[in-house]
């Protein structure tokens, strides 16, 4: 799980923000500093009071996670070098939706979790991911309920199919004209939950980082407001919902639109592929210079200064076999 913070440090001289930043990263983050892993980049400095001040992109990750996730890569043969937050691959789409200036919310759904984004002025300023995907809504479909008089259970490919078919259904939608196992009334009632959590998990993102923006005193005009977004944007596999978009808008109360994927929308569609899934690829494509997490080794090595070079290639050593030469991920 990547996590992305925005934080601004003043420091009599420019050698001691390394030594600043990693006191203030373990207040960041929701994981102890010994498993936590980080990078940060410098995105702005001035001077202030006779010290530097400096505005930082943090981007942090889970040790351990890190470490199972490289594994599994190198058990198919695959390599990784770096490890990169999706919230900084799907910042990188705000010049294609012309959204480099103000606020914005990003918000990728998986099969498992979702990625949700504060992005200001062009920049991502706070991001978090939670285990809530597209799978819990097949998941709620699933609960024994009773139809008439009597039980019913889908199975996971029944509830799937159906949630692909019904979506999130329009208040005004006639029940009747729906052919369900399910009533309709009672379909909607078994979403909702989860639903719910969604928005939830939305407007706790929204508060936590407008309110992290406003700590890390980055707002230049000193209006509050400037970090208030104004539209989400909807990328992921799990968000493709019939009606999903409609509904996010009317509960929000404000427009919803789908991530461009560009040049990809021709190579995807005749396939068949989902294109809101290849947001975070395309979004890696399109980034330069954003902050990379070097895979983990034996020692955890805290980052250099904010305008050092990108992280290299993953130290330590490697296993030598027989095996055909391994691809790079």
């Amino acid at each position: 799980q990547g996590h992305v913070r925005r934080l601004t440090l003043e420091v009599p001289r420019a050698q001691d923000l390394s030594a600043a930043g990693r006191e203030r990263v373990p207040q960041l983050f929701p994981f102890e500093a010994a498993r936590c892993r980080y990078e940060y980049r410098r995105l702005a400095q001035q001077p202030a009071h006779g010290a530097h001040r400096y505005t930082l992109q943090v981007s942090a990750c889970d040790l351990e996670r890190l470490r199972r996730d490289t594994e599994l890569f190198e058990r198919i043969g695959w390599v990784p070098t770096h490890a990169y937050p999706a919230a900084l691959a799907l910042g990188s789409l705000l010049g294609a939706h012309g959204q480099g200036a103000g606020s914005v919310f990003l918000l990728d759904i998986g099969s498992a979790r979702s990625v949700l984004s504060l992005a200001v002025n062009g920049e991502v300023a706070f991001s978090r991911e939670i285990s809530l995907g597209a799978s819990a809504l097949t998941e709620a479909l699933m609960t024994q309920v009773v139809v008439g008089e009597q039980p019913l259970q889908l199975s996971w490919e029944q509830a799937e199919s159906l949630k692909n078919r019904l979506g999130v259904p329009a208040p005004e939608a006639a029940p009747d004209a729906v052919e369900s196992p399910l009533p309709l009334p009672m379909y909607c009632a078994m979403l909702q939950p989860v639903l719910e959590q969604w928005l939830e998990e939305i407007h706790r993102t929204m508060a936590f980082g407008i309110q992290a923006f406003r700590e890390s005193d980055a707002v230049p005009s000193g209006d509050p407001g400037e970090a208030m977004p104004t539209r989400l944007l909807l990328s992921g596999g799990g968000s493709e919902l019939v009606g999903f978009e409609p509904w996010l808008e009317q509960q929000l109360k404000m427009p919803v639109e789908r991530v461009t994927v560009g040049p990809l929308h021709e190579a995807l569609r005749p396939q068949g592929l989902s294109l809101g899934a290849f947001a975070v690829c395309y979004g890696l494509l399109m980034s330069r210079g954003a902050a990379r997490l070097t895979p983990p080794t034996p020692a955890v090595h805290s980052p250099g200064p904010p305008d050092a070079a990108p992280a290299g290639k993953c130290p330590g050593p490697r296993r030598r076999s027989s095996a055909p030469r391994r691809r790079r991920a």
